[in-house]
């Protein structure tokens, strides 16, 4: 597996790199958020982008959720998978094959999830390291397996990792009480 991981995270750097690129050149304001989620399988990959517009908007809408709205992936403004052609496809098709070969052995998924997982965040180290993220100084870098179980340290690990000491804090003050 460890092969695995790390052959589909040289596949994923181009396709993180072009999706942002693509997604942040579309934003009206200042970037807020970059990243890549999960379904909670990792069967499939989005990249995502946030913009101070969309952000403040939501805040209005919903005050008191601001560390929510600037972390949860889920609520951004821009999406890979809206792109045409999604950068990220080729990866994609690659996990629908991975993810039909594993269900047609009838073999345990948990590994090709955490697979994907440390793929991604290999892949987002390898970013982070060559200085991709530092374009966009004042955003969050997230990665986010949506509703999957993973634990709520490693998760911290993954966003402290990723981000500058502030943003690492503010991430595990928000998941330290959640619903704010």
């Amino acid at each position: 597996m460890d092969e695995w991981v790390r052959n589909f995270a040289r596949l994923l750097q181009p396709a993180i790199v072009e999706s942002l690129r693509a997604l942040t050149s579309s934003a009206t304001s200042e970037v807020t958020g970059v990243g890549v989620y999960t379904d909670d399988m990792g069967s499939s990959l989005v990249a995502g982008a946030n913009e101070r517009r969309f952000y403040e908007n939501l805040i209005a809408e919903d005050p008191g959720y601001d560390a929510y709205y600037r972390f949860y992936i889920g609520d951004w403004a821009l999406f890979s998978s809206d792109l045409a052609p999604d950068p990220l496809e080729e990866a994609n098709a690659r996990l629908a094959a991975e993810w039909t070969a594993v269900r047609n052995q009838n073999a345990e998924t948990g590994r090709l999830s955490r697979a994907v997982w440390d793929a991604t965040m290999t892949a987002m180290l390898a970013l982070k390291a060559q200085g991709f993220f530092t374009r966009w100084p004042q955003a969050v870098v997230v990665f986010q397996p949506i509703d999957a179980s993973i634990s709520d340290m490693e998760v911290n690990d993954w966003v402290r990792s990723l981000n500058s000491a502030t943003h690492a804090a503010e991430y595990s003050a928000w998941a330290a009480n959640p619903l704010s």
